[in-house]
């Protein structure tokens, strides 16, 4: 369909609501394009240098209204409005470093995540903390979320699986089969979720019943 050249390394990329794609570079500059023809819409620099690829460092929500990003020094997590270009809030409240950070699909919470096995959930609007996730005992890798919003998945490097659900608030499943660092997750349709871990060994479960659909 297109290219485009990025002057640095590309760390985010996503199509959003409106069809448009915005894709982040390792230095948090933010551009809009149209994802039929590539032609810039938008765009700011926020320069904060990132360095840790190998977790979600950086994200935009679906309507494209906020982004989150980790510092330089991953000690804190930072949450933006695109239009204002102007700072919410940033969270201080890990012990250690800030592992990765997610935006839910209705663009109500901003979750932190940290080295520390703790998620902090912050509203987008008013920056305030909401609730926490139960936590992991070691860090958390990656953060997930169902399409239509309603679940939560953790990744930890204690070999778990946190399922949280955002309709009841409630800690639904803690899926417990990986035999290494459980390093991603993902969901997908009927009500399923995928997870990989350090070993490459994948896993499909049914979060409902939190039983192994297939290895």
């Amino acid at each position: 369909v297109g290219s485009k050249s990025i002057d640095k390394p590309v760390i985010f990329m996503k199509i959003l609501n409106d069809e448009s794609l915005v894709v982040v570079d390792s230095e948090t500059t933010i551009r809009f394009f149209n994802k039929d023809n590539l032609e810039l819409k938008s765009g700011f620099k926020v320069g904060i240098k990132h360095k840790r690829y190998s977790s979600q460092v950086m994200t935009v929500s679906n309507d494209g209204e906020y982004f989150a990003t980790l510092t330089t020094d991953c000690k804190e997590s930072k949450l933006f409005n695109t239009e204002s270009k102007q700072m919410i809030t940033a969270v201080n409240r890990h012990h250690g470093e800030v592992s990765c950070v997610g935006i839910d699909p209705l663009s109500r919470y901003m979750f932190s995540c940290g080295d520390d096995g703790k998620t902090f959930a912050i509203d987008v609007k008013t920056g305030k903390l909401l609730f926490t996730l139960p936590p992991h005992a070691d860090t958390i890798n990656d953060i997930a979320f169902s399409k239509n919003g309603n679940w939560v998945a953790i990744a930890s490097y204690d070999r778990k699986i946190s399922l949280f659900s955002l309709v009841t608030m409630t800690p639904k499943n803690k899926l417990k089969v990986h035999a290494a660092p459980v390093m991603k997750v993902k969901f997908f349709h009927k009500n399923k979720l995928i997870s990989i871990d350090k070993k490459s060994s994948a896993i499909i479960w049914n979060i409902y019943s939190g039983k192994v659909i297939q290895r």
